[in-house]
């Protein structure tokens, strides 16, 4: 065969090859997780994690990995990164960066004091630049010897079998979550003389969770596990044993993003469906969020040609549902029909927009599903249900335009984790014909 026929036969296997080599690219996960394992465990899978009384443990062991997890991906911002994407995330009404100075806790939207562990007080929610009193004092009994950081826009006191946080977001959620051996209470004293608490149904608290309605405003207190609540007064108990674990949030006046699919979460929460919920910016190609974790961990791997690659692990392998709230400058479309959405290299299919009561029907699925709305000025919402847990990896993008840019998906210069790349068969391509390249050269030398 001479050269030109040999260039020509490598172009063509190269062109021919970039597809598949893309695909496998992207199905690849961590832990030799790829695509064979379609959407339930893979390859890699369980073999090497701790097996145990998963639902007895993940609560509390999810929240401390994922305090670990954001603390790592925090160190990749530089301090001028970090404050650019707080104001981004903040412009958007996501999420801000928490601050404490002599025993007070500030955030754009959280404010508390903190005078002892297992204590907060004067704890207020800031919506829409209208300060809204929640709770008097917050106590929580049963942390022990707890430490408080501060993780960017979470604030987290962990003990060793139980940890509690709060997030600076426009819901200003507040977790409680014990190991198997935690036993404790949650004590919320509402803040104001004139709440009258209303009683605490058993069947709807534990389908639904409690809700108390404030003057202008309301919030929800969501046991899950078997914790018990009950409401006398001013005062809401929650009494939580053996793994259990409880969520508040604030349901804002503003914030559509969160506050239109609040009531569905508190479901998923109450029914044990809630795996997290991962809002993300992007900071000039690396990813800054704020996560609540229900018992899976999420890390943003990628975030590059309007899209973004997500690790998302659990050592409870039952199905749960991840929600993303993703900024538009992670992702930026108009039209939910043009997202592809991808768990472990498979597409999930889309609930239709006619679909009566969708985000339940996510919460209700055996089969891998997802559902996305956007909301303008503050960015898309995807819920998809993952039906059975290790390691997998969600990959969201937009088909409606794979330029770069500040607000359309960030530059082309990948995220602050290894990540797949936005055009891996191409690298392949180039691969192929520098090979080509080197055989040339070899046959003209030996000519």
């Amino acid at each position: 065969m001479n050269r030109t026929a040999l260039v020509v036969v490598l172009v063509a296997f190269a062109l021919a090859a970039a597809p598949l080599l893309a695909g496998l690219t992207v199905a690849q996960g961590p832990g030799g997780q790829g695509g064979h394992g379609g959407h339930g465990q893979g390859q890699g899978g369980m073999d090497n994690r701790t097996k145990g009384n998963h639902s007895k443990m993940m609560g509390f062991h999810g929240m401390r990995d994922q305090a670990d997890k954001d603390a790592r991906a925090l160190q990749n911002l530089t301090p001028e990164k970090q404050r650019q994407g707080f104001e981004k995330a903040e412009r958007s009404n996501l999420f801000s960066r928490f601050n404490e100075s002599n025993g007070t806790v500030t955030g754009r939207f959280v404010t508390f004091g903190h005078p002892s562990v297992g204590h907060l007080t004067n704890f207020q929610v800031n919506d829409s630049g209208q300060s809204v009193p929640l709770f008097q004092n917050v106590r929580v009994e049963g942390l022990g010897n707890a430490q408080a950081r501060i993780t960017g826009s979470v604030w987290r006191e962990l003990g060793p079998n139980a940890g509690l946080a709060v997030h600076n977001n426009p819901t200003a959620q507040i977790h409680l979550n014990g190991d198997q051996n935690f036993t404790g209470r949650l004590t919320l004293e509402v803040a104001g003389n004139e709440v009258s608490l209303p009683a605490a149904n058993a069947t709807q608290v534990r389908d639904n969770g409690y809700t108390v309605t404030l003057a202008n405003a309301h919030f929800h207190v969501v046991p899950h596990g078997n914790a018990t609540l009950e409401a006398t007064g001013r005062t809401i108990i929650v009494t939580l044993r053996g793994g259990d674990g409880v969520s508040v949030g604030y349901h804002p006046r503003s914030a559509k993003l969160f506050a239109d699919t609040l009531h569905d979460l508190n479901k998923a929460v109450a029914r044990g469906k809630a795996g997290a919920v991962a809002t993300v910016v992007n900071v000039d190609g690396t990813p800054l969020q704020d996560v609540q974790s229900y018992g899976v961990e999420v890390s943003t791997r990628a975030i590059q040609n309007n899209g973004a690659s997500f690790v998302v692990s659990s050592d409870n392998p039952s199905g749960k549902v991840v929600v993303l709230n993703l900024d538009t400058s992670v992702v930026n479309v108009t039209n939910v029909t043009n997202l592809r959405i991808r768990l472990d290299g498979m597409d999930v299919p889309q609930l239709p927009a006619s679909a009566p009561k969708p985000f339940e029907a996510i919460i209700n699925a055996t089969t891998a599903q997802a559902k996305a709305v956007t909301v303008p000025g503050q960015g898309t919402q995807i819920w998809v249900y993952v039906p059975s847990f290790s390691d997998h990896t969600l990959t969201v993008q937009s088909t409606e335009g794979t330029t770069g840019g500040p607000n359309n998906g960030g530059n082309n210069t990948g995220g602050n984790e290894t990540g797949g790349s936005g055009m891996p068969g191409f690298e392949a391509v180039f691969v192929i014909l520098a090979a080509a390249a080197a055989v040339l050269a070899v046959k003209k030398r030996r000519a």
